[in-house]
């Protein structure tokens, strides 16, 4: 059923992203949470290497210095959009928040056109998109960028691997291989590996089902155009693929999580309750057992209604198959609910290195909605007949939602006159769950009272799809702006103050930083409003702080086992120079006495003569991520130290000489310094990820060159 163009379905979509999200659309109320505390600065120290000419390698301010180029759990290092918003304009909280609707309007177009790859109507297409992008994983991830973006490109990856099973066209390969970059670069590692299964499962079970039809012609095109998918995929996404290779002996994450770190924030069954009312889900968190951000699954109530309807038509095996989907998926996200979880744990590659189990559900919310779509496709076909099976559910909804008020009533006292003056639309700490229950009841009643009138007295199919289409988005609009307050955006601040305070305070460029004690540049003395973590980003300061889950094992090690020795070497700054130098092996014994402590291999140079040593001056020539020129001038031997973690790549130069780099107190670095006046480089390279970017640089271009010509200049020569 077609009532619109599809251009004119794409731009209600783009209008609906904008009014699910208006407060941050119009930039009114900033995003908050990790948004604010992750993303933000992430994407600001990008952008700040992209407009000085400089490719995103090592970041020297948070966590004492980390290789930025394999922080692929940022989401922000390689991301073609954050390459393009960072290069052009910079990030700022405007910026940001643009990024985020933009993110929002991908998604439900994204499943707008995974609904036309499965042949189904432009109107059940549109509905698809818009349930998606209101749905609650949206408005509960809100603050989760890497979430919603990998949540963004699964339609997308979905949608164009049918379309290259049943067309198996280049153009449709090429597309699938840019969306995987996208979905690679820029998602949730976790979602990398489930879709990694997934789509290797399907393959096995589409080369199987070719082989018992015994179409060895179209198996033939299908192989070849799959390894074609292959080589394309590893060109564009190489530089993503060198840098996890990289860094992945050098970071705790990769040994994995103990088995309670991967059950943690499960979408336990008390969130089931997301599906009927998502109001209640943002309440009494210690009931649910879980975070706030992972308690939301809602669909719809309305496509909820088709989904039970979907029970009632007849099964066709796509439907099944996302059906299972959906099923599997909300029963792993239990967690230790269930056996499931720890069975992928046990058992499952890879399955180790995740926590959170609720980010799971997306495939639950994802498999839904699409399962729910073929009945709704079904009811637009068959309108007289669909009828009365969705008014008898609708009544069921209308049944329920009464007891459901009756019980929270005999239950407690709901004060709910109180409770419409001041909590609905607000961030409302002083209300309890009956509360948000009943009053979501009473939304849902008014909803399916709606939709059995329009079943009961709307006799013309259009006028029906018109209005059911109508309450489906406004009644899923309204439920995104009654979480919103609590998942999605901060009340307490304008947009425009986080802005002037980003002009204001925000630093641009890479002058040197201050020599002064690395402990006094945390995170609590640069807080503002929203902004309390990982400050040092903003202020291009050298810091100890770090808030997340990239965490060097060198570093590590310093954290856990030497803290003294790491709050001693942060009373210094990130240059110094010291006599004071013992091997490791002496560390207990010397502690008081030494200031640098370094691997008794490494401690093979001559011995300090510490009456000379009365000290030295340096003066910082130039400071760059990833180049550092030192002048020192001393009257004896020195060690210099650079409190960066050591990682590979860096190396040192005194008077143009390459000298050996010391790993000094566990995890920073040092050289030592003759006597008398030195030029000192500390440099990072790292020649195999520049030439894979090189590599995804040219693919990217090729692939952008050929979908122009494919799709732009074809259609212009077409109409002249």
């Amino acid at each position: 059923m077609k009532l619109f163009s599809e251009r004119l379905y794409i731009l209600l979509l783009f209008v609906i992203a904008i009014l699910s999200f208006w407060q941050v659309a119009f930039l009114q109320y900033p995003l908050k949470y990790d948004m604010i505390d992750c993303s933000y600065p992430w994407r600001f120290i990008v952008a700040e290497h992209l407009q000085h000419g400089m490719l995103p390698l090592w970041n020297p301010y948070q966590g004492l210095g980390y290789p930025l180029f394999a922080d692929i759990q940022s989401g922000a290092s390689w991301y073609l959009p954050v390459w393009v918003i960072g290069y052009f304009f910079g990030y700022n909280i405007y910026t940001l928040s643009a990024e985020f609707v933009l993110h929002i309007f991908a998604a439900g177009l994204g499943m707008f056109f995974l609904g036309k790859s499965l042949r189904l109507s432009l109107h059940t297409s549109f509905l698809m998109g818009c349930a998606y992008m209101l749905s609650g994983f949206f408005t509960a991830h809100a603050q989760h960028f890497t979430l919603i973006a990998g949540a963004t490109w699964l339609p997308y990856i979905t949608a164009w691997y049918i379309n290259i099973y049943k067309n198996g066209k280049l153009s449709d390969v090429i597309l699938l291989a840019l969306f995987i970059f996208l979905f690679v670069s820029g998602g949730y590692p976790t979602y990398i590996i489930i879709t990694f299964y997934l789509l290797s499962v399907l393959t096995i079970l589409m080369i199987i089902k070719l082989i018992k039809q015994n179409q060895i012609k179209r198996l033939k095109h299908f192989l070849k155009n799959s390894l074609l998918l292959l080589v394309f995929t590893i060109s564009i996404c190489a530089v993503v693929i060198v840098s996890i290779s990289d860094i992945a002996q050098e970071i705790t994450r990769t040994a994995g999580v103990s088995l309670d770190a991967t059950m943690l924030n499960p979408f336990s069954p008390q969130s089931a309750i997301s599906f009927l009312l998502p109001y209640a889900s943002i309440n009494d968190m210690a009931f649910y057992n879980t975070d706030m951000s992972m308690s939301n699954a809602y669909i719809g109530i309305v496509i909820l209604g088709f989904f039970i309807f979907g029970f009632l038509i007849r099964f066709r095996r796509e439907r099944m198959l996302f059906l299972l989907l959906g099923i599997v998926f909300m029963l792993i996200a239990m967690g230790d609910y269930l056996p499931l979880r720890q069975f992928l744990y046990d058992h499952i590659p890879f399955m180790n290195m995740f926590r959170f189990p609720s980010v799971l559900r997306l495939y639950t919310v994802f498999g839904f909605i699409v399962f729910s779509a073929y009945a709704i496709e079904y009811f637009l076909q068959h309108y007289q007949s669909s009828s009365k099976k969705l008014r008898y559910i609708a009544l069921s909804f209308v049944i329920l939602f009464v007891a459901v008020i009756i019980y929270a009533r005999t239950t407690t006292y709901l004060e709910i006159r109180n409770f419409i003056q001041h909590a609905p639309f607000n961030f409302a700490s002083d209300t309890y769950r009956m509360q948000h229950i009943a009053f979501q009841s009473f939304i849902q009643i008014c909803v399916m009272t709606a939709l059995l009138l329009i079943l009961f007295f709307v006799k013309k199919r259009t006028h029906a799809v018109y209005a059911v289409s109508v309450l489906l988005i406004f009644e899923m609009l309204l439920a995104v702006h009654l979480n919103a307050p609590y998942t999605v955006y901060e009340k307490k601040f304008k947009q425009k103050d986080v802005y002037a305070h980003h002009k204001a305070e925000f630093v641009k460029g890479f002058d040197s930083p201050k020599l002064q004690p690395i402990k006094d540049h945390n995170d609590a003395a640069f807080s503002y409003g929203p902004f309390w973590r990982n400050m040092s980003n903003f202020h291009k300061v050298i810091s100890k702080d770090a808030f997340t889950s990239l965490i060097l094992n060198n570093y590590n090690d310093l954290l856990v086992n030497y803290p003294d020795l790491l709050n001693k070497t942060i009373k210094k700054p990130h240059l110094f120079l010291t006599h004071q130098v013992a091997p490791m092996g002496s560390y207990e014994k010397m502690f008081c006495k030494k200031d640098a402590f370094i691997p008794i291999a490494a401690y093979t140079l001559p011995d300090i003569e510490e009456e000379k040593a009365t000290g030295g001056h340096l003066e910082v020539v130039s400071f760059k991520p990833t180049e550092v020129i030192v002048k020192t001038n001393t009257n004896s031997l020195q060690m210099l130290v650079f409190v960066q973690n050591y990682y590979r790549g860096w190396q040192v130069f005194v008077n143009n000489k390459e000298v050996p780099l010391i790993k000094t107190n566990v995890s920073m670095m040092g050289t030592m310094v003759p006597k008398g006046e030195n030029l000192v480089v500390f440099s990072f390279e790292k020649p195999y990820v520049v030439k894979s970017f090189k590599i995804s640089s040219l693919s990217l271009f090729v692939i952008i060159i050929f979908l122009l010509y494919k799709f732009l200049f074809k259609k212009i020569k077409k109409t002249r």
